[in-house]
Formats: C-alpha cells, structure tokens, sequence
C-alpha cells in the first residue's frame, strides 16, 4: 500500500512559493531538488534556482493533517516525529509515522512521548524534557490524573503493553497506560553537534532536521543528522527551510558575555525622569535586557509597519560580544529604531551603534528614531568575536530601542556544507 502511495504521489501537482536569499519570491510547481539546483514548473516553463540561493520552500496548502491521538518521538538535533505504536529496545527506538515505519538509534533520541498531547500536563511535560539527567526520567500519570509525576531509573525497553523499567537494581513493568512518556538520561559527553542544513515541517507536525535534501518524481529524501535517510511524498512537505546551512540567526546564537552597564548616564534627562537614584541596578538591568525576537515592551519587532520574527531589541548602555571561530563571512541585519518609540521624541532620539570584529571596528554609527531602516551587511571573514554596543548617541537613554532585525550569520562556503 505504501508503495502504490508513493507512486501516486508523483502525479500530485505540489505548488509552493520559493523564497530567495534576496527576499524575491517565486510560486510554482515542485519538480526537483538535486544537490545543487531546485526546479519550478511556472506558467512560462521550467525555472532552475541555484540551491545556494533558497532560502525556503512553503507548499500552497494551508490545511494540516496533524494526528491528535499520537504519540511523539524528541531527538536530541530537535526533531520530532508523531508515530504509534512507540517501541523501544537495546539498539534504539521505532515508531509508525505519517512518512512511514522510523527507527531511530537510542543515543540520537532525547524523549518519547506514549499518550496523546494535552494542554493540562504539556506545561509540566516540557518541564521535564529540558531537565539534563545522567538517568531516565519515567514520566507518569497521577493516579487521579492531576498532573504528572517521575521516578529515575533506566528504560530497557518498551513493548506494545508495558514498558521495563529498572529502578534501584529492580525491575519494574509498568502498563502503558500510566505512562506519558520518558526522557532518556544523556549518558555521552556533551560535545560540539554538526550543523544541520535543512528542516523539514510535514503536515502531520513533524519537523525533521537533516544535512541534505533531494526530491523527485513525487518523493523527498531527507539524510539525516544520524546518517540515516527518511523518505516522504511531496504532498506530506509543509516546508522545505534551507537557511540553516547558510545563516545562524544572530538570537539564537549563545553569546559569550552580555553586560548592561545602566540605562541612565550621571546627569542626564533620563536619569532625572526615571529617578536613577532610586532605582536598584539588578531591577534597572531586569527593566532594560535585551530582547530576543521581541522588542523592549514583549511585542513583535517592527520599523515602519513592518514586522520582523527575529532578531534582537537593545536598550543603550549594551554590549555583546559571540563567537565566531572564522566559521561566518558576514553579518547581515536591518537596523532602525523600534515603531513603538521611533517617534516618541519626534524622532530626535538617537543612539550610537559600535560593531567590532575581534578588536577591529567595522561599523561606528548614529542612529536617530526619524531615520528609515537600513541594510548593512558588514564582513566577518577571518574573525573570531563579534561584539555590538549601543551606546547613548543623545547624552540620555530615552526611547532608545535599537532593533537588529533579520540579523544573522553568514555561514563561510554553505553551498559546499550541503
């Protein structure tokens, strides 16, 4: 049955829209995705991209084919994949998914969720998921369904009924229906993951991370972060998300220091309205953090209307510095002031911008509320830190909410990392 699926598949026209790195959008038919190319069918004829050159590829559809009464299985490179019939055993864990049967080696995967996705036990459920533990959490249910509850052990494996459990030099069998999930204990050292160039979101709520994608006659081949390949049907794809083989975006990179070093400098208009000396440092540091894909006040990153879904807010006086190893080219950003306040002064406020790599600056600018945004791009080749200071460009901190929107990391040679 599964192959009759798939060899219908390739007569499912699949339309999605292409989006390049320049931002320009396209809308066809998916025909190909080869190592270096991906092919649209338009209304004009065949069109070739360069993969180097994607960004994404989003399907047309907007219903979803989500199965509520799965289970999940959580790996450690932040896939997930809704299956049942969840198993365990001593060479790794399988299930039965949208895409077909998976089996996964037990040191990849991180969780398995056994019983349905409810609101009531999700909180207390990622709770335990982002616990680091050197044993296996077992997560159970309450006996008067409550809430959730968790023993420490090790998992041996888990059959169609019950599920072995080993807790201190006993084994246990507990029955399925106690359990919610379990959480594998990390039993290696942690160490430095390869970079994943593609995730894949299907319909059925999967999100699958891998190192590559290809795709034709009807059916897409995901290689896996484990060296293992998944297959699907052009119609399961949601999304085709290429942007991690070529940018980290710059919020989800771990700095190496953030400091504040107070929003109010001595005598200044800011200080006298927000009664500097009354305000504790650690409550002024809370007050004005920086903000990740979110501006000052918890709403959406916008410049003229536009809203943006990452980046990163930064009140003066802030500085931070990351990482770059020489593994980034450039970084690339828009810059403007936050709507929220970008005319609060009547676009007179204004702060400084300082951008060094290692220890050279590459950008010291002015930046005042009145201003449009503008795309930089400034290059990193060869360095390995890279800091960012807003700093008071007026003498006073008032309104200054410096957005770096979009701003991400150009990974040196992402073509060839595919």
């Amino acid at each position: 049955m599964n192959q009759l699926l798939f060899l219908l598949a390739a007569l499912l026209p699949t339309d999605v829209q292409l989006t390049r790195l320049d931002g320009n959008t396209q809308t066809g038919e998916l025909q190909q995705i080869s190592a270096t190319d991906v092919i649209l069918q338009l209304n004009d004829g065949p069109q070739t991209v360069p993969l180097a050159q994607v960004l994404s590829i989003v399907s047309s559809r907007t219903d979803s084919a989500a199965d509520s009464t799965a289970g999940m299985i959580l790996l450690r490179d932040d896939s997930r994949i809704i299956a049942q019939d969840i198993r365990k055993d001593a060479t790794g864990v399988s299930g039965i998914a949208a895409i077909g049967p998976v089996s996964i080696p037990a040191a990849q995967v991180l969780a398995v969720r056994l019983q349905p996705d409810t609101e009531q036990y999700r909180d207390q459920w990622r709770t335990f998921r982002e616990r680091d533990t050197e044993k296996d959490l077992l997560v159970v249910l309450k006996r008067d369904r409550s809430g959730l509850d968790f023993l420490a052990g090790v998992v041996s494996d888990i059959s169609s009924e019950q599920l072995s459990f080993l807790l201190d030099g006993d084994s246990v069998e507990v029955p399925l229906s106690r359990v919610y999930g379990v959480v594998f204990g990390r039993n290696e050292p942690k160490g430095t993951s390869p970079r994943s160039a593609v995730r894949v979101d299907t319909y059925n709520g999967d999100l699958l991370v891998g190192r590559s994608i290809v795709a034709a006659d009807g059916i897409w081949t995901l290689e896996t972060m484990w060296g293992s390949r998944l297959q699907g049907r052009f119609d399961q794809l949601q999304s085709i998300d290429l942007s991690s083989g070529q940018f980290v975006m710059l919020a989800d990179h771990q700095p190496l220091v953030e400091e504040f070093f107070g929003a109010d400098p001595s005598g200044s208009v800011t200080a006298v309205i927000l009664g500097a000396d009354e305000i504790a440092f650690p409550e002024e540091e809370q007050l004005f953090r920086p903000r990740r894909n979110q501006n000052q006040a918890g709403q959406p990153l916008r410049m003229r209307q536009r809203e943006y879904r990452s980046g990163l807010c930064l009140h003066s006086r802030t500085q931070i510095s990351w990482p770059l190893d020489r593994e980034f080219e450039s970084l690339q950003a828009v810059i403007g002031i936050d709507d929220e306040v970008a005319f609060a002064m009547e676009g007179r406020n204004t702060v400084r911008l300082v951008v060094k790599a290692d220890q050279n600056i590459v950008l010291d600018t002015l930046i005042a509320g009145r201003d449009e945004p503008r795309s930089l791009t400034i290059p990193l080749a060869g360095a390995s830190t890279l800091t960012v200071l807003v700093d008071y460009g007026d003498g006073n901190s008032l309104c200054d909410w410096l957005d770096l929107a979009d701003a991400r990391l150009k990974i040196i040679q992402a073509a060839e990392s595919r």
